[in-house]
């Protein structure tokens, strides 16, 4: 049974690294050699990890030789070579998971499937592209074009100034929708950042899972910079990758967790101070930046302040209207940036920022640990408005989703009613942002309720499932994408298992370090890549 395990474990990694149809013969002999060493297992010998990396190797020269596809092959290359390694491992071990047959054949057809419906999407996107390219050239070859003397009309055949075409088209699935946005990042036919706001819990709120996607999606793409960014001291545990960053002087800081009212916007944190001299300082950790920005809320009271960059200053006011904000930006490069309280008022630091003037990723995360998607109705409408038009999102990842399942009167109706409030608020200041909703990550309790036992005194939160199905539904409903974090790790209980790998800390609700990456690799790959990461640390597990 191991043996037969352990050899649909190897195509159904083989349909991963190959596109289906188009093997090369090189990659079909390694396979067969890869299948004798695995016969070899029945008298005890491991299966050879390292032939079917090698056998991936030979595969990576046939992809179309663009600069996406070499950072591709290299990404994959690294990636999948880990997770061979650690099947190989896990297989020969006295304790590793047996894999069983229709598990292998079940995730084979999975894999196809998900190929199969990638190809349509892209052949659609051409095919709409080409009849609007004819439908062009009809136009300009009309009989009505031509004159009777069969001159033509300069006026109808020289170009025109025409509205420019969307960078990806709308009937495509959210999904496809966003990894055709990454693409024109690596054609480089887009010449301003791609920019993500993820929204959430814990998971979000000190970078733990937000950085690992940035890191792999900026490798890959390009780095546009830090973006927006909670200020210094916001709250225990608070944490930005990237950026070193403190506070000097007199201030007090609020969470939307903690009061009902700030003002707050998106970031639900709120820093103020009125002391003459009070200072906040940021040192990227990544290159300079091309420019600084910062978010206060504004009233007719509130005081003056200064950024500095380098031996450059400028001035600024936040009195304004009451009940807003407003973003100052400062185009001015250099690595380190300071804003200096100059007195007059209350200056309430909402979030500040800093940027690259280049293609690339730029990544925000804004999150409190503990926070549900309560919390938004503590986020004023003009706040979250003006955060929205200073980061221009392409895409919004709703991460609310651990806490809201842990909730024993988790109600659906109303929870999704308060979901779709404040997903119509943001779309409407953002129409052009594709949304992804993520389904909570496996997670476990001693105490309370629960659906199921997993051993050693954990059980499954009970409205945890029903949240997930909760929103995949919503992200059906409103053409958005949907990714399921339990079902990556191996579904129910696997928190179990991935606190046994040290993958996951001891409350059996966040990760480790490694967890955490593991979890950033296989979302980007998802999110960028269409590669089904989740196949192979399946496969590992």
């Amino acid at each position: 049974m191991k043996t037969v395990s352990v050899l649909l474990a190897a195509v159904a990694l083989t349909v991963v690294i190959a596109p289906r149809g188009n093997m090369s013969s090189t990659l079909t002999a390694r396979m067969a050699t890869v299948q004798d060493d695995c016969t070899a297992a029945r008298s005890g010998k491991p299966c050879r990890h390292d032939v079917l990396a090698e056998a991936m190797k030979t595969r990576l020269p046939d992809l179309r030789a663009t600069a996406l596809a070499r950072r591709q092959a290299e990404t994959l290359s690294a990636a999948w070579t880990t997770r061979v390694r650690e099947a190989g491992r896990d297989m020969a071990g006295p304790e590793a998971r047996r894999i069983r047959v229709s598990q292998a054949e079940s995730l084979r057809a999975r894999i196809i499937a998900s190929q199969d419906r990638r190809e349509a999407a892209l052949r659609r996107e051409r095919e709409l592209r080409e009849a609007r390219a004819g439908a062009r050239l009809a136009r300009l070859i009309s009989p009505d074009a031509i004159l009777p003397h069969g001159s033509l009309k300069r006026d109808r055949i020289e170009p025109k100034p025409e509205r420019p075409l969307p960078e990806v088209e709308p009937h495509l699935p959210a999904i496809e929708r966003i990894r055709a946005r990454f693409r024109t990042l690596a054609s480089a036919d887009r010449k301003r950042p791609l920019t993500v706001l993820h929204i959430g819990d814990s998971h979000v709120a000190s970078d733990s899972f937000t950085s690992g996607i940035r890191d792999i999606l900026q490798a890959r793409y390009g780095d546009a910079g830090r973006g927006q960014m909670i200020p210094p001291d916001a709250f225990k545990y608070a944490y930005v990758d990237q950026i070193s960053q403190k506070a000097a002087g007199r201030w007090r800081s609020k969470t939307a967790l903690k009061y009902k009212h700030g003002p707050f916007g998106l970031s639900g944190v709120n820093l103020a101070s009125s002391a003459r001299n009070a200072r906040l300082t940021m040192d990227t950790k990544s290159g300079d930046f091309d420019w600084v920005a910062v978010t206060v809320a504004t009233g007719p009271d509130q005081g003056r302040f200064a950024l500095t960059v380098g031996d450059r200053t400028e001035q600024f006011s936040a009195r304004g209207e009451a009940g807003s904000a407003q973003t100052f930006r400062m185009a001015a490069r250099g690595d380190s940036a300071t804003l200096t309280v100059l007195g007059g008022g209350n200056v309430q630091v909402l979030d500040w920022a800093s940027g690259k003037e280049e293609p690339g990723v730029r990544y925000v995360n804004f999150g409190l640990i503990g926070a549900t998607a309560a919390i938004t109705k503590r986020m004023d409408r003009k706040l979250i408005a003006e955060n929205l038009k200073a980061i221009n999102p392409d895409v919004i990842v709703f991460g609310y989703a651990t806490n809201d399942g842990f909730d024993d009167n988790f109600d659906t109706g109303s929870y999704l009613a308060m979901v779709r409030d404040l997903y119509q608020r943001m779309k409407a200041q953002a129409p052009k942002a594709d949304w992804v909703f993520l389904g909570a990550a496996d997670g476990l309790r001693q105490r309370g309720k629960g659906s199921s036992a997993c051993g050693g005194g954990w059980r499954t939160p009970p409205k945890l499932a029903a949240h997930r199905k909760a929103m995949a539904q919503f992200a059906r409903d409103n053409d958005a994408a949907y990714w399921d974090w339990a079902e990556f790790m191996g579904g129910a209980c696997s928190a179990n298992r991935w606190a046994k790998r040290d993958l996951m800390a001891r409350d059996r609700v966040h990760f480790t370090r490694s967890g955490y990456r593991r979890s950033a690799e296989a979302f980007a790959e998802w999110l960028s890549l269409d590669t089904p990461e989740q196949a192979v640390v399946a496969l590992s597990q």
